[in-house]
């Protein structure tokens, strides 16, 4: 049924507009997914296959028709063009956060790698290895009950908590080669500025970015020669001049 209302919107659409109908980028966009539609119900007619990776990737192709609601609908067209607008600079941020979190994972496995394991600092979460590191540090960075982990890396020996300070060799192999260190206030400073760092001062930025396209999207959208407006002159223009 679909498949049918969506073939006939392209065929009165290609009627009406000729060769003007494939100049604006949300028509090129319906006429691909269409025909995605159909190549794929085809396939999963001819191969008799139902809940496959083909029937998803159907439905996919049908989730994405849905998105030329937002040419219709202004608010989620100016929000879906400031995603497009932000994504480089985003992808920039993003790559920069994970160079920012890799350096603190390197700091964190110099100074916390013979830090005795607990029930928060455990096999899961320590910096025992680089790997592990910097899924422990991208944990605390994104405030995912960073606090805990903190204390662990914080405890030094006390009466009920036993730990060797700055311990060797002999000491990690004489634990089942198991860190047994302590810890200290070193640690609080770290994982502070870990979260100050990318929890605050990277998260602003990337809203800063989203700000800022947006604001260009609304005076690009309010100037008297939009990129909506040439579309339709080409279109219209198209129906005068066919070689346009």
């Amino acid at each position: 049924m679909f498949i049918g209302i969506y073939s006939l919107e392209a065929l009165l659409k290609i009627l009406f507009y000729g060769k003007g109908y494939f100049i604006e980028g949300w028509n090129k966009f319906d006429f691909s997914v269409l025909v995605g539609i159909i190549l794929f119900n085809i396939l999963e007619v001819v191969t008799d296959t139902k809940n496959t990776p083909l029937s998803i990737f159907f439905t996919l192709f049908m989730v994405a028709k849905l998105l030329s609601l937002f040419r219709v609908l202004k608010v989620l067209r100016t929000m879906f063009q400031t995603c497009i607008l932000a994504l480089p600079s985003v992808a920039n941020l993003a790559l920069l956060v994970i160079f920012v979190n890799y350096i603190f994972a390197v700091i964190g496995v110099a100074l916390f790698a013979e830090i005795k394991l607990q029930k928060d600092l455990d096999d899961h979460a320590n910096f025992k290895e680089l790997l592990t590191g910097f899924l422990s540090a991208f944990r605390i960075a994104t405030g995912d009950n960073w606090a805990v982990l903190m204390h662990d890396l914080m405890r030094t020996k006390t009466q009920y908590y036993d730990c060797v300070v700055s311990p060797t060799y002999a000491d990690i192999m004489a634990n089942n080669g198991q860190p047994n260190g302590c810890g200290g206030a070193h640690s609080a400073v770290y994982c502070i500025l870990l979260v100050v760092v990318v929890n605050f001062i990277f998260l602003n930025l990337f809203v800063a970015i989203v700000v800022g396209s947006m604001l260009e999207i609304s005076e690009l959208s309010e100037s008297v020669l939009s990129d909506e407006i040439l579309d339709k002159f080409e279109m219209t223009w198209s129906k005068y001049d066919p070689n346009v």
